[in-house]
């Protein structure tokens, strides 16, 4: 509810700056759940190494941060790229290996043809 005894000009200002300000709102949301995603992803990686102790912790804290679906989405978003990763560093080093074998078949093979 406006102010009546406020000049029309500060009113008019207040309600631009509410107005810019709701439009944040958006975008403090998005970055809130990137940052859960991220914790439940990093406290998953923690709970894989962590002792006794500190697992029941570590799981209370990602049971709480489950409970925002959006973060669950944006962590499994960050599984998908870290599996995909790396598995593409896996496909460079098989390839990687096969061009070492096919360099080292390759030497043998002009050795053989020098030597004969």
């Amino acid at each position: 509810m406006a102010d009546a005894s406020l000049p029309n000009e500060i009113r008019v200002g207040a309600q631009q700056s509410l107005i810019s300000l709701q439009k944040l709102v958006p975008g403090a949301r998005e970055n809130r759940n990137l940052k859960q995603g991220r914790d439940i992803f990093r406290l998953t990686e923690e709970l894989k190494g962590a002792g006794p102790n500190d697992k029941l912790e570590i799981q209370s804290q990602i049971d709480r941060l489950r409970s925002n679906p959006d973060a669950v989405r944006e962590y499994n978003n960050l599984q998908m790229a870290n599996w995909q990763f790396k598995n593409a560093q896996k496909g460079m080093k098989l390839i990687n290996g096969s061009l070492t074998m096919a360099r080292e078949y390759y030497s043998l093979l002009m050795k053989e043809t020098w030597m004969a």
